[in-house]
């Protein structure tokens, strides 16, 4: 978890510390005797395979086939089915980014909702890449909707990551409303 928590936030400002962490995170937690453990390693190495091009997105794909291997999708557990739908949305976002991706975001992120288990850093970061995807597809309407539903809850928890970046990624509402904010 010390790993995996130093790999996140080191990934956002220093690349190549926050790559030799989750190398370390993944490592550990591939070879857990806790599958839910496991489960969750596949996918973190999946999405951050799959920021790295093309070549990264095919062994994204593998890596799912291994947490399918691990869970099969017919039986899955809650906690692995989060996990393989964060993996196979945020790598469609990174292969393509469009408003049915943003929607499999919206789902992934109800998912986590539905476990209560600490994973608030894992629906923030969801949240911030389905805002993206919002912005970069043009959906202004619903990202309108969506922005203050993401400060709030990030205000709430005290997250300044999220509230930070929400705050600066939304700019694009405010040009389109021409009030600076």
């Amino acid at each position: 978890l010390l790993l995996r928590s130093a790999a996140q936030g080191l990934g956002m400002t220093d690349n190549l510390r926050g790559a030799l962490l989750h190398a370390r995170a993944y490592r550990i937690g591939r070879s857990s005797s806790d599958r839910e453990r496991s489960a969750e390693a596949f996918a973190q190495e999946a999405i951050f395979s799959g920021s790295s091009g093309e070549a990264g997105r095919k062994r994204a794909a593998r890596l799912v086939a291994k947490l399918d291997a691990l869970y099969h999708p017919s039986l899955p557990s809650p906690h692995a089915a989060a996990w393989r739908s964060a993996a196979l949305s945020v790598t469609e976002m990174q292969r393509s980014p469009t408003a049915e991706t943003a929607e499999r975001l919206r789902e992934t992120e109800n998912l986590f909702l539905d476990l209560r288990d600490g994973n608030a850093w894992a629906i923030s970061s969801l949240r911030i890449i389905r805002a993206m995807t919002l912005r970069i597809v043009g959906d202004l309407p619903t990202l309108r909707t969506f922005v203050p539903e993401i400060l709030r809850d990030a205000e709430h928890r005290n997250d300044r990551y999220a509230f930070a970046t929400i705050g600066r990624g939304s700019q694009i509402l405010w040009k389109a409303d021409d009030t600076p904010h």
